[in-house]
């Protein structure tokens, strides 16, 4: 029996690996040494690239109920990464631009059924603000459309957001 803190790490990040395998869900692991972190909920790349500010310049549109615009990341490329993944559910991705004014080159992955597609796009090592075109599609889990009878005055329609952690998808 393994009795050190060490060891008891090591063996639960396995079990924990093993477990995330089994229920099917898309691990990234950034292995230190024999202690392992695990987001088994995300595609991010955040021991690489963090996210320090975002700007949304959205407009709504009722009558396709869509949300379509830009968000705008200021991000800190820790360990000179040429990769940002992001997370994505069922959005259509229409561009993506560099802080330099460049079109990046992006990609959306395969469609996992719990956590989404991963949204890959390429950045340099100095690149500090990345811009994502895009608009939402009727499968959006994180917007709620409310027709006008819905509504307390039942003239206008509403949208509100259902941002919990896994509903939260770029």
């Amino acid at each position: 029996m393994l009795h050190s803190p060490r060891a008891s790490t090591f063996l639960w990040n396995v079990a924990l690996a093993t477990l995330t395998l089994c229920l099917g869900m898309v691990p990234i692991m950034t292995l230190h040494a024999e202690e392992a972190q695990i987001l088994s909920h995300s595609f991010a790349n955040p021991a690489d690239i963090v996210m320090t500010h975002l700007d949304l310049d959205l407009r709504v549109d009722f009558d396709s109920q869509r949300l379509v615009g830009t968000a705008t990341l200021d991000i800190d490329n820790i360990t000179g990464a040429t990769t940002l993944f992001l997370d994505t559910w069922r959005m259509k991705i229409l561009g993506v631009t560099l802080d330099d004014g460049s079109k990046a080159s992006f990609q959306v992955g395969e469609e996992h059924t719990v956590i989404g597609s991963p949204l890959a796009i390429t950045v340099h090592k100095d690149t500090r603000q990345v811009r994502i075109a895009y608009e939402t599609t009727a499968e959006a889990r994180a917007l709620q459309w409310l027709q006008p009878v819905q509504t307390r005055d039942k003239t206008q329609p509403f949208l509100y957001t259902q941002s919990q952690s896994i509903n939260a998808r770029f």
